[in-house]
Formats: C-alpha cells, structure tokens, sequence
C-alpha cells in the first residue's frame, strides 16, 4: 500500500476478512471491505496477498470480472491451477503478473547480463541460500514459503527448465510441514542448481554463487552496500590435467588461477517498487510483463516436482515441461 501510494495510479479499496486491517484502509483514508468481490466492483486491477490456499479461487473470481490481477508467492499451489489462470487471463484480455519480485532486482539483472555475454564461461553449478529465523508457517512448508524466489530466479537467468529435480525436508516443529530443506535441480546442458532451505537458520541469509569456468559470481542480497562480487580466480582444467602429479600442496595451489575481486556498482532501486511500478503500466497497455506467463508457471512446475521428490524421499523426479 505504502508503495502503491507512491506510484501513479489511484488507491480505491483494502479487502480482508480480518476486521483489524481496516486500519490499513483508514490510514489510506480508503474504503475497507470485508469481501472481496465488493472491491472488485470498482477496481481495474487488483493485488492479491492473501494466504496461499486462497489465491486460486479469487484471482479467479477477479479474471472472469475482466481484472488485471498481481498474485503474490506462491503463485498457487498446483500447476493445473497456474495453467487454468492464465488461459482466463488470455480469454478475458487482462494480464496476469506473478509476485516474484527478485526478478526486478538490479544485481539479478546484473548477473543475467553477465550470462547473456558469456563473462563467467561455462556455468559448473550454483548454490542458492534462502534461510531466517522465522516466520514459521502452518499453511505451508519452507520449500514453498522460500523457494519461489530462487526457482523464479533460475528460470529468469537460464530462460528453460531443468529436466529434473530430487529433494528432501525435515519437520521438527510442526509434524509434516518441512522446517528444512534443501535438494538440486539439473539441467540438460550438465548445470546443477543447489538449494538450502530453512526458517529455523540464526541468521538472514539470501545469497547465491555462481560457479563457473571463466569467473565465479556471488549474489548476497542482504549485503545492501556490495550486493554482487566477482572473483577472477578458479582451476583452469587444461593446467590441472597437464600436472596431474603434486608433490606437496604448494605446487597444486601455483597451478591455481588468480585475479582480481570486482565489486561492480548496483543501483539503488527498490525491487518491488519496480514490480508494482510494471504491475501498473502493464495494466495500462504501455509494457511487456518480465514476470510472466513462463516464469510463473515454470516456477510452480519445479515447485510441484520438489514437492512430489520430497515426499517420495528425495526420489529424482522429471519436472512437468519437459
């Protein structure tokens, strides 16, 4: 709301079933409903943040009443459910947007370009953290409250789907909603992606590492002043297949490639500013939606799949798409 008031386009209601957010509506100085589908009488376009089980049925609602719709994460909670949105959303002509605001981030985007032009070389693998203390959820498990983030991430960096995925999760707080997980995803082309996932961590950790044969990248997003560094250092597989043989450890550690540590310069630009900002000029016919119909449904895909593996014990599983 805060964000929204800032941005041109006209706030015109606040929906919620809890009567204790009318104070949000108050603060606005704009109308409060407890149902939604009052709200949606008036509104042109609407943003849904609202418990996951729920977002299904009334983005649905607003769709079929011909209303641009911004669904929060998790998009919803099976792919039949993302696919039937989207086929509404085409028949009615509005746009459908996918709350996954890292992909408005100035250092993902970044990194992208650096994908795009080849500055890393041949990507190996990379590891994705996505751990806090807390919130501790009962609608859903950490794989689906954390892992939107760094799948949307992944299907905006590599533009495809990995072919396969094989997870596990512990519950120690609540019996059968995953507390921790963690499990990768491969790609055709020989990439692994590696995720931890945790709200039971000490700290806030939201970082990435790319590996790769060129340059190595790390994303650390908690680091507001150095959020992207680029290391020029690695094992060149050439050198390391010609002196196979070591005689101590400081003849292998020669043979190792070093170079400078870039710190480039990111904007300071609020990510879901920037999202809310698309969401709006979107609704308005003026851009083409970044979070779209690809990235949500193939991020609720691998959501699915790591689902299904993690309760089949970390079988590998194929992942719709594919």
């Amino acid at each position: 709301m805060r964000i929204f008031s800032q941005l041109p386009c006209e706030l015109i209601g606040v929906a919620d079933i809890n009567p204790e957010h009318a104070k949000l509506a108050e603060y606005f100085k704009i109308p409060f409903y407890k149902d939604y589908r009052k709200l949606l009488k008036k509104a042109d376009a609407v943003t849904v943040v609202t418990p996951p089980a729920t977002h299904y049925e009334i983005a649905k609602t607003a769709l079929l009443r011909k209303k641009h719709v911004l669904l929060e994460k998790p998009f919803v909670l099976k792919l039949s459910q993302a696919q039937r949105l989207y086929k509404l959303a085409e028949k009615n002509k509005v746009h459908l947007m996918a709350g996954h605001t890292f992909l408005y981030n100035p250092a993902v985007r970044l990194i992208r370009r650096m994908l795009t032009e080849n500055k890393l070389g041949r990507i190996y693998y990379l590891t994705m953290e996505w751990m806090n203390l807390g919130i501790i959820r009962s609608d859903v498990n950490a794989l689906w409250n954390f892992a939107p983030h760094p799948f949307s991430i992944l299907n905006y960096l590599f533009e495809k789907l990995p072919v396969k995925v094989s997870f596990s999760g512990l519950s120690f707080i609540q019996n059968g909603i995953e507390d921790f997980v963690s499990g990768s995803l491969f790609y055709e082309n020989g990439i692994v992606a590696h995720l931890v996932l945790s709200w039971l961590h000490p700290v806030k950790i939201r970082q990435i590492t790319l590996v790769g044969s060129k340059k190595l990248v790390r994303f650390d997003d908690v680091n507001n002043e150095s959020p992207v560094e680029i290391f020029d250092k690695g094992i060149t597989p050439e050198e390391f297949l010609k002196y196979q043989s070591w005689d101590n450890f400081a003849e292998f550690k020669a043979k190792k490639r070093y170079g400078l540590l870039e710190i480039p310069e990111v904007d300071k630009i609020e990510p879901l500013k920037e999202e809310l900002r698309e969401f709006i000029n979107v609704s308005e016919g003026k851009v083409k939606l970044l979070s779209d119909q690809f990235t949500a449904v193939s991020t609720i895909a691998l959501l699915e799949a790591a689902q299904k593996s993690m309760m089949k014990k970390g079988k590998i599983i194929s992942v719709s798409g594919h």
